[in-house]
């Protein structure tokens, strides 16, 4: 199976360097072909910029310097934001590319060394659904439940795999959704300002880009998996998810575990969904 292994980045250096770093660092990091996708400033849309040049060059030269085997760099012109860039991703892998699946990982996570090589497992096992190995919350005695997986509840998608055959499934819908994106300015349509919200075309979905991925999987049967386990981190305070509701970091993120890889999982070979005997 043909994998591509997809970063998106903007404007963040301090963080995608940890990112970068953990997943050069993972087994069998050169077996895999890695995409790195970074969006623009200025949003083509309004008009808007978004960032700072220097953070956004810093990014950049993080990006080129890397050295990941078969490594793409695709930089965007205009600043697209996660639902359109995210779309962009999928489309550039399955439809402009012979790849048989993905694994697509955001610039604020660090992965254990064993992420890439479990990750590819649960998808050969589940290549009808996608999954991710990150969890935010810790569990006691976790050698026990290392080989667990439970359907994901929420619509985080942080170092997911996703085949052809699910994409497949979810890309007529999903386009649909592009398109609409493609009218407005994503970052205003999350303002809480009315007066900009009135401004927004009545077709503009009112959810964010990870979440129409959760209801496209579930309206087409696609199971969402993670782990009672994490392998996986993700790196901080000043995400947006953090920024955007503070509590979130102290009620989820901050009880993380720190312990991101365990012996056991060189020599696991299976995961089973809790609760079934034959997963």
């Amino acid at each position: 199976m043909k994998i591509a292994c997809a970063v998106l980045c903007f404007n963040r250096p301090d963080y995608l360097k940890q990112t970068l770093d953990s997943l050069m660092s993972a087994k069998e990091s050169n077996s895999f072909d890695w995409w790195i996708f970074q969006d623009g400033i200025i949003n083509d849309v309004s008009g808007h910029v978004y960032t700072e040049k220097e953070e956004h060059d810093e990014v950049t030269k993080l990006a080129k310097e890397v050295n990941f085997p078969n490594k793409r760099f695709v930089k965007q012109l205009y600043n697209l934001a996660p639902a359109r860039l995210r779309y962009i991703i999928y489309h550039r892998i399955f439809e402009c590319s012979d790849y048989d699946a993905v694994f697509v990982f955001e610039d604020d996570m660090i992965v254990g060394k064993d992420y890439l090589v479990l990750l590819r497992k649960m998808m050969n096992q589940f290549p009808n659904h996608i999954g991710i190995l990150y969890t935010e919350k810790s569990v006691k005695n976790p050698q026990k439940k290392l080989s667990f997986l439970k359907e994901i509840v929420s619509a985080r998608l942080w170092g997911h795999y996703m085949t052809r055959a699910t994409w497949d499934k979810i890309k007529k819908d999903y386009k649909k959704y592009y398109e609409s994106m493609c009218k407005i300015d994503y970052h205003q349509r999350r303002n809480p300002d009315h007066a900009v919200r009135e401004n927004m075309p009545d077709e503009a979905p009112w959810v964010m880009d990870d979440v129409i991925v959760n209801r496209l999987c579930e309206k087409y049967g696609v199971l969402k998996l993670r782990p009672l386990v994490s392998r996986a981190k993700y790196i901080g305070k000043f995400g947006m998810v953090a920024f955007k509701n503070p509590g979130y970091f102290e009620e989820n993120v901050g009880t993380q575990s720190d312990v991101l890889q365990y012996p056991e999982d060189s020599k696991l070979k299976k995961f089973y969904i809790e609760g079934s005997k034959n997963g």
